[in-house]
C-alpha cells in the first residue's frame, strides 16, 4: 500500500496499525476522533515510530524502529511499565489498545480538543507540543480510512 500524506513506510505501518485498533474498540460515529488524538500523541512521543529504550535493555529484544532513552518510556506512546509489559508496550496493536482505554476514561474526549485530550492521557511535561500536529494527522487519518 502507498504510504500515508507526508509519512514514510515505518510510520504508515504504525499508522495503520493504529487505525484498525481504532476501528476495535470505538463506535463508528467516534472512530475518527479516537484517531486523530492517537496519531496526533503517536507523533509527538515518537514521530509514529515504535521506540525501544537504550536505559531499559529489555525493550532492545523486540522489533522496533529506533531507540529512545526517555525514562522508561518505549512504544510508538512512549508509555512507562505502569501501562503494560514491555512487549505489549513495543507492539503497536497493544500500545494504542491501551491508549484507547485510557482515552475513554477522559471526561468529554470527544469534544474537547484534540490536543488537550492528548495531553489528559499522556500527562506530558510539554502539554501544548500536541497541538502542532493536528492538522496533518486529520489529513493522515482521513487517508488512512
Amino acid at each position: 500500500k502507498d504510504n500515508l500524506p507526508g509519512l514514510n513506510s515505518v510510520q504508515t505501518r504504525n499508522a495503520r496499525a493504529i487505525i484498525a485498533r481504532t476501528k476495535k474498540d470505538f463506535p463508528a460515529s467516534q472512530e475518527k476522533r479516537a484517531c486523530y488524538i492517537a496519531i496526533t500523541t503517536a507523533f509527538q512521543e515518537s514521530q509514529i515510530k515504535i521506540l525501544a529504550n537504550s536505559k531499559y535493555p529489555a525493550s532492545l529484544k523486540y522489533p522496533h524502529d529506533g531507540v529512545g532513552h526517555d525514562h522508561d518510556s518505549v512504544g510508538i506512546f512512549q508509555q512507562r511499565p505502569s501501562w503494560g509489559s514491555t512487549k505489549e508496550r513495543m507492539n503497536a496493536d497493544l500500545s494504542a489498545h491501551f491508549f484507547f482505554n485510557a482515552l475513554k476514561r477522559v471526561k468529554n474526549w470527544q469534544t474537547i480538543p484534540i490536543g488537550r485530550a492528548a495531553q489528559k492521557v499522556q500527562v506530558s511535561a510539554f502539554p501544548d507540543d500536541y497541538n502542532k500536529h493536528v492538522t496533518k494527522v486529520q489529513k493522515v487519518c482521513n487517508a488512512g480510512w
